[in-house]
This record gives C-alpha cells, structure tokens and sequence, in this order.
C-alpha cells in the first residue's frame, strides 16, 4: 500500500536503497519500450549513464554519434585521452557482444582504444558460455567477467566512490533522475493517451459537480460548485509530449476575469503570436509561455467556453434555489437594497422589542437573535413556534459608497442543523433572498416605522427583564 507525504526529498534522504530502486524501474522500463520497438531510450542512456561513469572513474567519454560505412561504429563513448571506450546497451547476450568486439577489432578503433567496456542496462544477471577472454587487435585481453558491468556491478561501484568522497551518491541520482526527465522512459501510446484524453463525463458529488471534457490533444478537469458555499477550480492537461506532465490549475477569480470571456478577448489576453505560414503558436496561460499547436489553442479556448457554460448553467440552478436571480454578491452576501439610515435605526428598534425568546405579542414578528449587533440581524423561528429551524436567514447593513444617508442591505443564506446548506429553501424553515426583500419592503420597513414612532422611549424586551 503507497503512503502518501508532502516531504520532499532532501539530500540526506537519497541512499544506496533509493538509487538502485532507480535503475531497476530504467531497467524494466527499458525491456518495455524495446518489446514495443522503441530504442530512442538506449541513446539517452547512452548520454546520461556516460556523465555517471565519467563522474565514477574520473573519465571524460564523449558520445560517438559518427557513422562508418553506413554503420554506426563499434562503441557508444569514448575518452582517447585515457584511451577507453564504453558500449552503452540492453541486449547482454554473448553474440552481440561478440559482434561489437569485431567491429571495434576491424574498425581501426584499437590503434586509439585500449580498454573496451560494455554497460548493460540491467539488473539482470548473466553468465556468459566458453572462454571468458577475448584477444583484441591492439594486443590488449577483454573479459566478460571484469569488462562487461550491469546495474547491480554499478551499484557497488557507485557504494566504493560515496565511501570515499561525500555525496557522491547524490550527485549520482541527479544525474539518474536525467533519464525520467528525459520524457522517453515511459511507453504510452499515443492513441491511447489520446482516448483518455477525450474523456467527457460529469458526476455530481454531494456538494459538488465533477466535469471533464477533451478534444484528445488537450483536457480540462473541473470542479463545480453545487452550492453557494463552493468555489469553481479547474485543472488543464496538455498532451504535447514536452508539456504532458504539467498540470495547470485556475481558481475561480482567475476564470471569471481571463477565462470566461469572448474569443477575440481571450486571443488578446492569451496569444502571443504565431507566423501565419507556421502551425505552431505562442501562448500565455498564467505566468508561463508555452509553444503549441494552434489548432490545439483553439481547443483550449473551447473547452473554457464550455466550462463556463457549464458553470453559469449550473449557477442559475443555485440563484433559483435561493431565490438570489439578479443580484449582486459580495462574498456569501447577496445586496438586497438601498434603505435610509433612519430605516435602519427604526429596524433595529423594532428588533430590540422582538427577540426570538418572547412569548408575548405576534410570535411572527419576534424572529430577531441577535440584539447586539448593530449591523446586522439574524432572523430565526421563535423558539415558542411551531417552524424547527435555526437561522432563516441574516440581514446586514454597510454604508453606500455614493450617499452618506444611506446603507446597502444584504442577505445571507439561513441555516438548518443536520442539512445540506442547499436544502429547505422554502421560506418557512429557511428564507429565500427574493422573499425576504419583499418581506422587508412590504412589510418589515412599514411595521418598524410604525412601531418605532409609536414606542421610541418605552423600555425594550432585555431591558424589562435586566431592570
């Protein structure tokens, strides 16, 4: 079972254990891109693990990418200065190491090569039938046995070196890690990847709505609020072999503003630029600047079209339910109105006199739980009522920003314990925000007036009981 960490790994957690573990994955990787007919890895390898055993024996082989008589010569790397030469391979069997001895022995090499060495790219061990030496032409004696080396020689080679020089097995796994970096150590086909690519799907989970939809060459994963509460995220993935392993993720802010908009402004904001003779496009996506196909960058455009008609869809399905069509918001507050300061004072009076503990009086109007505030106000069934709800909704208050007389009036969502905060929105055990408004034009704004002209200066509710 794989245990999940956020740790990064530090230097002085890479050990023996952790780069063998390294190269057995190359090694099997290996074995599956060659059943699948894919050799571009032996050629990165041959770079990578040539740094290694410069690093190892203090070489300096260079990689030979000459062709000799339509051939490519015998070896992979050569260092004439120390006069040694490495074929970098993973095939271990004897014929093939035969033939690149011949080769070496008929090319001319070993008037410039004394030591030829073979590296398998495997973990895998071999023993190898008949006479273990081989006389080569410049006089010299190749072994089987001390000349060919694979990973588990390479490893105990590596453990001699980092006894001896201090971190060297760091070094080392940086210079592994090259060949994951590389993008050629995984086989996938491309078709494949393409199908997964397309995917188009759509589950709601609880609170939550999952959407992925594709065009094969780009896929974007999103996360659809459900409710009032959520936010919108989305995660874009990007089949282009260099870009295959970046995963870009907006935030809903970052949609609503560079995202969700028209195709001429998301050309203006996105493109930086192609040669119109050429396929291939500059794009900005966040902060980074990526090269792509511009058919591709036309698919991007297209699927944040259809995630934003997904998500405004969905959003008018939420404004239904809390009856908030047409109004602004402000966080999870939504601006009812524009009243009077003195309506305001004339409300919260009103409230004073109507908490939600009184028996007495109209039991409809005693809703009011929250008497401190003087910003806001909480609406809940009178506890001597038959309604079982806890918050019917929140109304509060902050000063226009035009007039100095008067407030903007806002209204928060109510609450009901053990529900889903989209749940029983039916005005009587949680308030709509259209139906509040209209409760306060109609009638809250008339009875506090009326109330508090009436009985400004009598003693309010918690004053009676605290006098």
């Amino acid at each position: 079972m794989h245990r999940v960490t956020r740790k990064s790994i530090k230097d002085s957690d890479i050990d023996l254990a952790r780069v063998e573990k390294r190269l057995s994955e190359i090694a099997e990787e290996i074995k599956i891109n060659n059943k699948n007919n894919l050799t571009d890895i032996n050629v990165i390898c041959e770079e990578i693990f040539g740094q290694i055993l410069n690093k190892l024996y203090d070489i300096k082989l260079v990689s030979m990418s000459a062709e000799v008589s339509g051939n490519y010569i015998a070896v992979d790397l050569v260092d004439y200065e120390k006069r040694i030469a490495y074929q970098v391979t993973s095939q271990n069997i004897r014929n093939k190491i035969d033939r690149t001895l011949e080769k070496f022995n008929s090319s001319g090499m070993y008037k410039d090569i004394d030591e030829v060495h073979f590296l398998i790219l495997s973990s895998d061990e071999h023993r190898y039938n008949g006479k273990d030496t081989k006389c080569l032409n410049n006089g010299r004696i190749f072994s089987y046995k001390e000349n060919i080396m694979n990973f588990k020689k390479l490893i105990h080679e590596i453990e001699k070196k980092n006894e001896i020089e201090n971190d060297f097995i760091v070094d080392i796994y940086d210079c592994i890690s090259m060949v994951y970096d590389s993008g050629r150590l995984k086989y996938f086909s491309i078709v494949n990847e393409t199908e997964l690519l397309m995917r188009t799907a759509t589950y709601d989970l609880d609170e939550t709505k999952s959407w992925l939809k594709g065009y094969g060459d780009i896929h974007l994963s999103a996360f659809i609020p459900l409710s009032y509460k959520g936010e919108l995220s989305c995660m874009l993935q990007i089949r282009q072999h260099n870009l295959s392993g970046v995963y870009l993720t907006f935030d809903q802010e970052m949609l609503l503003e560079d995202y969700f908009v028209s195709e001429t402004e998301f050309e203006n904001k996105h493109h930086v630029g192609r040669y119109e003779d050429e396929e291939e496009i500059c794009m900005q996506i966040q902060n980074m600047r990526i090269n792509l196909n511009a058919h591709t960058a036309y698919h991007i455009y297209k699927l944040f079209e259809e995630l934003k008609e997904e998500y405004f869809a969905t959003k008018s399905e939420i404004d239904s339910i809390l009856g908030t069509n047409g109004l602004s918001r402000v966080g999870n507050r939504y601006l009812l109105m524009t009243i009077d300061i003195i309506e305001w004072e004339e409300i919260l009076f009103f409230a004073r006199n109507h908490d939600w503990f009184q028996e007495d009086g109209e039991l409809e109007w005693n809703i009011f739980n929250n008497n401190c505030s003087r910003n806001s106000l909480i609406l809940s069934p009178n506890v001597n009522g038959n309604i079982r709800g806890d918050i019917l909704a929140t109304i509060s208050v902050i000063p226009n920003k035009t007039w100095n007389n008067k407030l903007d009036l806002y209204w928060e969502p109510g609450f009901k314990a053990n529900e889903r905060c989209m749940d029983r929105f039916d005005n009587v055990v949680k308030w709509k925000a259209d139906y509040t408004v209209e409760w306060i034009k109609n009638r809250l704004l008339e009875k506090s007036h009326t109330y508090y002209e009436k009985c400004n200066g009598k003693k309010s509710f918690w004053q009676k009981i605290w006098n």
